[in-house]
C-alpha cells in the first residue's frame, strides 16, 4: 500500500504488485478488489497528527503517569467494543491470563486505548472476558434448551384455526410458482366476475386446504415477500458495481 487518495469524498486506495509485479503499474482499489494481508505503518506516508502523537506518548509510556479519561466513560467507548471484538474473534485468547506483559500487548493493539488508564487496563481486559464468557454460557444453554424442545415436540402440520400450515406447504410453492411465471396476473376481471375466487378454485391443493378470505392473505403476502426480495437483489446489485461505474 503505497498512498491514499481523497476522492469526492471517500477514501481510496492505490497500490502496486511487489513480489515479481510491475512496480511501475499503479492500481486503484476502485476498479479491482484485492484483499490486505499486512498493513504497514502509516506514518511512513501521512503525518501524524498532534492527537495521535499524545495517543503514541500514552501507549508508549505504558501508564507510567495516570491518563485523565474520556468524558463518556468505558462502557460506551469504542475502546471497548474493539477490545470486546479482538476477545471474540480471538485475536486475544478467552482464556488468557492477563498480567501486565498481556496488558502492554493488548494496550499496543489500538490506538483508541491510549485514552484510557493503563493501570485499569488489565481489570478491563478480565472484565470484557467474564462477559463474553457469561454470555457464550447462556447460548449453550438456550441452544440446549431449544434442541431439547424440539426433540420432544414436533412441530404441528395445522394451525390454530385447523388448516395446514401455510409455510412449506404444496399451495405456498405453487403461488409463489405463479407469481414467477404470470399465471396470477392472467386471472383479471375482464375474463372472470371474481378473479381471486376462480384461481382459488383452479386447484385442490388451495380451496380443499385453505379458506377463501385466508387463501386470500396469503397471495398477499407472498406478493410483498416477492417484492421485497426483489428491492433486496436491485439494492444488492448497486451496490456491487457502485464503484465501477
Amino acid at each position: 500500500m503505497v498512498d491514499r487518495l481523497e476522492a469526492s469524498g471517500k477514501v481510496r486506495y492505490s497500490f502496486y504488485f511487489e513480489n515479481g509485479g510491475d512496480e511501475t503499474k499503479l492500481f486503484n482499489a476502485s476498479c479491482r478488489y484485492v484483499t490486505i494481508v499486512e498493513e504497514g505503518n502509516s506514518s511512513q506516508f501521512f503525518a501524524e497528527t498532534e492527537a495521535e502523537a499524545a495517543k503514541r506518548h500514552a501507549v508508549d509510556t505504558h501508564g507510567s503517569k495516570q491518563t485523565e479519561e474520556p468524558k463518556e466513560g468505558w462502557k460506551k467507548s469504542k475502546a471497548r467494543k474493539l477490545l470486546f471484538d479482538d476477545i471474540r474473534q480471538g485475536i486475544i485468547s478467552l482464556d488468557a491470563k492477563v498480567d501486565k506483559d498481556l496488558s502492554m500487548k493488548v494496550f499496543d493493539m489500538h490506538i483508541e486505548f491510549a485514552d484510557w488508564d493503563f493501570n485499569k487496563f488489565a481489570n478491563r481486559i478480565k472484565g470484557v472476558q467474564k462477559i463474553i464468557k457469561q454470555q457464550n454460557a447462556r447460548a449453550n444453554d438456550d441452544k440446549a434448551a431449544f434442541e431439547n424442545f424440539c426433540e420432544n415436540h414436533e412441530p404441528s402440520k395445522f394451525s390454530h384455526h385447523g388448516y395446514i400450515q401455510w409455510q412449506g406447504s404444496e399451495a405456498q410453492k405453487l403461488v409463489q410458482k405463479h407469481l414467477k411465471d404470470g399465471t396470477i396476473g392472467s386471472y383479471t376481471k375482464e375474463k372472470y366476475d371474481n378473479p381471486k375466487m376462480e384461481y382459488w378454485l383452479s386447484r385442490s391443493e388451495f380451496c380443499d386446504e385453505f379458506p377463501l378470505s385466508v387463501f386470500r392473505d396469503k397471495i398477499r403476502q407472498e406478493q410483498r415477500t416477492a417484492k421485497y426480495h426483489h428491492t433486496l437483489t436491485v439494492r444488492g446489485k448497486k451496490e456491487t458495481y457502485k464503484y465501477s461505474n
